[in-house]
């Protein structure tokens, strides 16, 4: 860890310049931390299935039964494995954006074949849930699902997963520098800016071509060409989500607006450092070397707080990287 060795006035900057310092570039800084991060997921997620499994059989299970779900063992450590491995390894040799993207697809890929298959699948009767008479009034949510009055009917497998491959797809060639792609998205001309925000030395910039959602529309509307859909299909599949992205949306009205202030406090008459790292350097001035122990906790509380890992991150990961004890 000879990269973080840095003075505490160097420290208080921002993460790249860290890197910087540590004579080591940004993406392969970033990378390093997407791959320990890949490998404690991994550890971590081992069991998750397994577990899942013995929950619902546990507590949902018309039996109540926890030994129904550990039946299932084989199956489900093989299903964390299958998606855990690809996700390390893409972590390590292709970098921090397709991890959870190729690690979920390669393992659905071999889950699928395997059900298919048999094997690791116990030879008895498949584990169910009770009809849905028989559940508990807490089981049932909000959402009353319907299917709007559309007809399934039959397509191949590459057809069915045209979306997945379109998505994994279109994400590897606008990440990957060496195919040029990015470049054009990321360019001036595709880049909206805003500079001074409201008479600050802020500068606000987006580049629309280059988000994520982008690429999940352009794939919508071309599963909607492959698939055939109606229009009246179309319709309703686009108003379901757009009513989902307007309920999920109102907390990042707000959120969004703290974290940005909450990260652009630096400055101002007094001459503070920015929030984070006011309080990071607070609470390892109490921690000391016990730092890395409550670490985890800020960010668990961040995701509680904000329902969201993603902001919890924004606002956090500064205020995390601002705690750690670094040697003079």
């Amino acid at each position: 860890m000879g990269w973080l060795a840095t003075p505490r006035s160097k420290h208080t900057r921002e993460a790249g310049n860290v890197a910087a310092n540590g004579d080591i570039a940004w993406y392969e800084f970033l990378s390093m931390i997407a791959f320990k991060v890949a490998l404690l997921h991994a550890v971590a997620g081992l069991l998750i299935p397994l577990f899942v499994v013995v929950l619902m059989t546990r507590f949902f299970g018309p039996n109540r039964s926890a030994a129904e779900g550990l039946r299932v063992w084989k199956f489900a450590l093989l299903a964390s494995l299958s998606m855990t491995v690809p996700y390390v390894l893409v972590a390590r040799f292709l970098g921090p954006e397709f991890p959870s993207l190729i690690g979920g697809l390669v393992g659905l890929g071999i889950m699928i074949t395997c059900a298919r298959v048999g094997w690791f699948i116990p030879k008895d009767e498949p584990w169910d849930f009770d009809s849905q008479d028989k559940w508990d009034s807490d089981w049932n949510g909000t959402i009353l699902l319907d299917d709007g009055g559309t007809r399934t009917s039959s397509m191949s497998l590459l057809l069915a997963w045209s979306p997945y491959v379109l998505v994994a797809g279109l994400l590897i060639a606008t990440r990957v520098p060496a195919l040029g792609i990015k470049r054009l998205l990321t360019s001036p001309a595709a880049t909206i800016e805003w500079v001074g925000v409201f008479g600050t030395d802020i500068t606000s910039k987006v580049e629309p071509l280059y988000l994520p959602g982008t690429i999940f529309i352009v794939v919508s509307l071309l599963t909607s060409v492959l698939h055939r859909m109606k229009a009246r299909d179309l319709n309703v599949a686009w108003t379901r989500s757009a009513k989902t992205m307007l309920s999920a949306s109102v907390a990042l009205v707000f959120t969004v607006p703290i974290v940005q202030v909450f990260i652009n406090s630096a400055g101002g008459v007094a001459g503070y450092e920015k929030m984070p790292i006011v309080l990071a350097e607070g609470v390892a001035s109490l921690t000391g070397s016990a730092w890395p122990f409550f670490s985890p906790f800020i960010g668990g509380f961040g995701a509680f707080v904000a329902g969201s890992n993603t902001v919890s991150n924004m606002m956090f990961s500064l205020f995390q990287f601002g705690g750690l004890p670094l040697s003079n």
